[in-house]
């Protein structure tokens, strides 16, 4: 195979101004979603359009190369590194700097970790293993958004070698490629039915995308566009951009988060290949994506997209809240100006300047440096003993909260990963993510009367009731849940060692299907639970869950367990961050104080759920409540922090001291 020097490109497509139009209208659409998720609900399918426009440049690159005998493996790789190393550089190098003063040990931990992760282009997969996409969890992470350049990077490493493997069989080429974008379809409308987050995240779900721009690039390659066209009149050319436009703007306006990307994503991928096969000459792409304006957003996009999303983000950490509507217009204006210097003094010259060799290694040894201080990052906890955290660091401790080993039990029946291992114990602390913080607390109280406790459970949303399912929104079925959990109630059953049982769980979610306040209330929307991971039924979440506690305290009951049911903890509605007065930046000079939630606001959340739960309580006398708001509320207030001392490490979770606190201020019911 013929190998070309990096510095001449001979099988580049010819520049389209109205490509770059598609870009910028494909930016916008993000980075106002981003800003402004409430006024552009559809905004997020920006993406989509640039995946079809990359695989449509990418693949007529590489088939033009291919058709020639011309293409060089060398070549193309070391243009995408020119290409994607600088911008994203100058980026990586920005979060890392500036969150050395502005971030939290737990902030900084996890920005180094995706800055590994964004180097070796595997940020969709770290992040699918982290958490849902559209959750609120994701607004506090600045790197959020390489999730997609992670899909792009592993076509553009994969896509050459399949190419170069079916090209040499000219006849089956198409039929290969619309094989593969059907595989990869199905494959994701698959994953949307049992995990969301990897139908959203993981490349072979996405790659369909990419793949429907690389069949548009074979039909340039090949000519039978310009045959097609010859025959169409120059209306039908016109029309077609105009349609493709329309679906890509209703797309943006009416696509919603739920059930995405499946069957809706259709509708943005048709609509950018509709505007890329009308042509330049097309009306809509003459006369508006070849404007000055949309060309010039379109020659910033790239850096455009990677410096809006962490300015947003460190935003909204630093507010410990969704920044003011001033705040996150201001994040979009500096970062429109940003991706303007980025490509003026950076992409320009480097594409201009030094041999392309001396380049490649330059860029690709400056990226594994960054990775490698990415990773140290990640490895010291996100550095604590920085000057900027000495006022907090005892704060951030009180934040902190991880589980010893040895402290859970009945792990081989749970992933792996969530699992440790220890012996028998007397009593077990059944629960789904707040399990292990009432835990925490307990196995203190306990040991001191010589019983041993442990915790099974602990994955966010699980709700630990037999044969129960649960999912956090459309699509998202952890089936593991009452698989997992069934199985572990079905071996605390025949083993006598073990007398007590403690259940937990974050009741008014998965009866109400919502989040509580202004800080997670927005996002989870839509939860569901099911008997048997039949979502189908009919049955409405309070159903469910009045059948699943009862199923659940029937079968303890009868296998002669001392079951104690723990009502659920104040759910704050804020993050607990807000409550730090003496955060090293922070953009407002407010905080929270009192560090509390009103008791008003926390018995109207829980009054449906608290008298389901006692009407189901009161068919089992033997089975004991504990009451968390009695140790944790006043007449006033249910608190987060209180003494100077954090009781919550997010909104709804304790911490280790507030754990201490609960079980210390419960310790004579917790002996019964």
């Amino acid at each position: 195979m013929k190998v070309t020097s990096v510095n001449s490109s001979p099988f580049h497509p010819k520049y389209r101004a109205d490509i770059d139009g598609l870009r910028a209208i494909a930016v916008l659409a993000v980075v106002m979603f981003h800003a402004f998720p409430k006024k552009l609900v559809g905004g997020f399918v920006g993406v989509d359009v640039f995946f079809v426009i990359s695989g449509f440049l990418i693949s007529t690159i590489i088939m033009k190369g291919l058709a020639v005998d011309g293409f060089s493996f060398f070549d193309f790789y070391g243009r995408r590194i020119k290409r994607i190393f600088p911008a994203l550089l100058i980026v990586l190098v920005f979060s890392v700097s500036f969150g050395w003063f502005a971030l939290l040990a737990d902030e900084y931990a996890q920005l180094g970790k995706h800055v590994v992760a964004g180097v070796g282009f595997a940020s969709n997969i770290v992040l699918f293993r982290e958490s849902d996409y559209f959750d609120y969890s994701g607004e506090t992470k600045p790197l959020l958004h390489l999730w997609s350049l992670g899909v792009e990077e592993q076509f553009y490493i994969i896509w050459p070698l399949v190419l170069w493997g079916v090209w040499r069989w000219h006849r089956i080429t198409l039929p290969c490629l619309i094989v593969l974008l059907l595989a990869s379809f199905f494959c994701g409308l698959k994953s949307l039915s049992e995990d969301s987050s990897a139908a959203f995240y993981l490349f072979h779900n996405r790659a369909w995308e990419l793949i429907a721009g690389a069949i548009l690039a074979w039909y340039v390659v090949r000519g039978r566009q310009e045959m097609v066209c010859s025959r169409l009149k120059a209306k039908l050319n016109d029309l077609l951009s105009v349609v493709g436009a329309g679906v890509i703007l209703a797309s943006i306006v009416f696509i919603g988060k739920d059930n995405f990307p499946g069957w809706w994503a259709c509708l943005p991928v048709l609509g950018a290949c509709l505007i890329i096969y009308a042509g330049k000459d097309a009306a809509f792409n003459r006369i508006v994506l070849s404007n000055r304006i949309a060309v010039w957003f379109g020659l910033i996009s790239f850096p455009l997209y990677l410096w809006h999303w962490p300015l947003l983000s460190f935003a909204r950490i630093l507010e410990s809240d969704t920044p003011s509507a001033e705040i996150r217009l201001a994040a979009v204006a500096l970062s429109i100006f940003l991706a303007w210097l980025t490509y003026c003094f950076i992409e320009i010259p480097l594409r201009n300047k030094f041999s392309s060799k001396a380049k490649i290694i330059s860029l690709s040894v400056l990226m594994a440096c960054v990775g490698s201080v990415g990773y140290a990052i990640f490895k010291l906890d996100g550095v604590p003993q920085r000057g900027s955290l000495e006022s907090i660091r005892d704060v951030q401790a009180e934040l902190e909260f991880k589980m010893k080993r040895g402290e859970a039990w009945i792990c081989k029946d749970y992933p792996a990963s969530d699992c440790i291992y220890s012996d028998i114990p007397d009593g077990i602390v059944l629960g789904d993510s707040h399990g292990p913080r009432i835990y925490a607390g307990l196995k203190d109280v306990y040991a001191e009367k010589g019983m041993k406790l442990a915790s099974f459970g602990g994955r966010g949303g699980c709700l630990p009731f037999y044969n129960v399912a649960s999912k956090p929104g459309p699509g998202v079925d952890k089936v593991r849940c009452h698989e997992s959990v069934s199985k572990a109630i079905d071996k605390i059953v025949v083993m006598p060692e073990i007398k007590r049982v403690i259940i937990v769980n974050r009741g008014p979610l998965y009866t109400s299907g919502k989040g509580f306040g202004g800080f997670a209330g927005d996002y989870f929307t839509d939860w569901s639970i099911a008997l048997g991971g039949n979502f189908d039924s009919g049955m409405t979440n309070t159903e469910v869950f009045r059948e699943g506690l009862k199923n659940t305290l029937d079968i303890l009951v009868k296998a002669n367990k001392e079951v104690i049911y723990v009502h659920n903890v104040p759910e704050l509605g804020f993050d607990i961050k807000s409550c730090i007065e003496a955060r090293p930046i922070r953009l407002t000079s407010v905080f929270r104080s009192p560090c509390a939630v009103s008791k008003e606001a926390f018995l109207k959340r829980n009054s449906e759920h608290r008298r389901l739960v006692e009407e189901i309580l009161a068919q089992f006398p033997q089975v004991g409540q504990l009451d968390p708001s009695k140790v944790l509320c006043d007449e006033k207030y249910c608190y987060g922090r209180k003494d100077g001392r954090f009781l919550y490490s997010d909104d709804d979770h304790l911490s280790g001291y507030g754990s201490t606190v609960l079980a210390e201020g419960l310790r004579e019911q917790l002996l019964w």
